[in-house]
């Protein structure tokens, strides 16, 4: 294994399989000092400090995980999976507001603790050949309509949902006035929204072999040494 290999693909590996190999001897139990006293033909293992292998274990450790985190692989792979996610969260979040804003459109009796609920009732204007006609918003002829989504910038769990008042009759269809709701997500929806679109990129064998496993790994391998060092101390 060349430490020094300027490939983003040999520097992956590297810090795989060290790190791989410190989780290995931590499953597989075997004492590090008695493996290095057998590697380095030391005459007793009491030669060999636990607290000094561990610190050059993790100094090791820190420099495969300091030259893969500046490889082009891994900026890419990243900036990847960021953007991956955010795009399927968005869908997610607007489907999920969709689908109730258009159920709450066709039955407003039917409340949402996602967002607040127009009034029961309000009277409603528009103009027509005979003048200025005003109607209730729960006249038999006049439906909510679902138009968008307003979010937030800052904030996407929480903005402004738009809905508009329609006058249909048999010849006339006619839009009235728009109304808009403000919705705020509890923390347990968005986790329901945001899940799915974390997993969705990990799927991906590319992400799993150029950022899943080699995190996962190496996450495992940083534990392992910071458990030993602490008991060595």
């Amino acid at each position: 294994m060349d430490l020094d290999e300027g490939d983003d693909a040999k520097i992956r590996r590297n810090l795989v399989v060290f790190s791989g190999l410190i989780v290995l001897l931590a499953w597989l139990q075997v004492p590090v000092t008695e493996l290095l006293a057998s590697f380095f033909k030391t005459e007793t293992v009491t030669q060999l400090s636990p607290l000094r292998v561990w610190i050059a274990c993790a100094l090791c450790l820190g420099y495969f995980t300091h030259r893969y985190c500046y490889t082009s692989d891994f900026s890419t792979s990243v900036a990847q999976f960021r953007g991956t996610y955010f795009r399927k969260m968005r869908n997610n979040l607007d489907a999920l507001l969709t689908r109730y804003a258009v159920a709450y459109a066709r039955d407003r009796k039917r409340k949402c603790s996602y967002f607040d609920s127009l009034p029961a009732e309000e009277t409603l204007h528009f103009d027509n050949r005979a003048g200025r006609r005003s109607l209730s918003s729960n006249d038999d002829n006049v439906h909510l309509e679902f138009s968008g989504i307003r979010s937030n910038p800052e904030n996407l769990w929480m903005g402004f949902l738009d809905f508009k008042y329609l006058y249909v009759s048999e010849n006339l269809r006619v839009e009235l006035n728009g109304r808009a709701v403000r919705y705020k997500l509890s923390g347990i929806v968005r986790l329901k929204v945001a899940m799915p679109a974390y997993l969705y990129p990990l799927a991906s064998s590319r992400y799993t072999t150029q950022l899943v496993i080699p995190c996962l790994v190496t996450a495992a391998a940083y534990a392992v040494v910071l458990y030993r060092l602490f008991h060595a101390m």
